[in-house]
């Protein structure tokens, strides 16, 4: 099938640079889970900068994980290939839109 003659849908929501970033809930379970190891560090100063330092980068959004792959060695993202896949997903889209309005309309619905 040969898309370069569709039109591009507009239902389409790009969220392409919003990130990947996940809503995050905190659970009873997790709390319990470290709230022995929280105990022990307001024992002391250190542990309170621990736990200062911890809050922090909850709240800020840091990903401890990503200082475990080293950070460089990421993959750059391929502008041009990602636009091409997002024109032709908008391009399946309108194909869609057009098929089920056919046969939505013959039902009349």
């Amino acid at each position: 099938m040969d898309l370069k003659d569709f039109k591009e849908s507009s239902n389409v929501d790009d969220r392409r640079a919003m990130g990947g970033s996940v809503g995050r809930g905190v659970s009873l379970r997790g709390i319990m889970f470290f709230l022995p190891i929280i105990r022990m560090l307001l024992k002391t100063k250190f542990g309170w900068a621990i736990i200062a330092l911890g809050a922090f980068a909850y709240f800020s959004g840091f990903n401890p994980l990503g200082l475990l792959g080293g950070g460089a060695s990421q993959t750059p993202v391929n502008k041009v290939q990602d636009e091409k896949e997002a024109v032709f997903i908008k391009k399946v889209l309108a194909s869609t839109e057009i098929v089920w309005s056919d046969i939505l309309a013959k039902h009349g619905i």
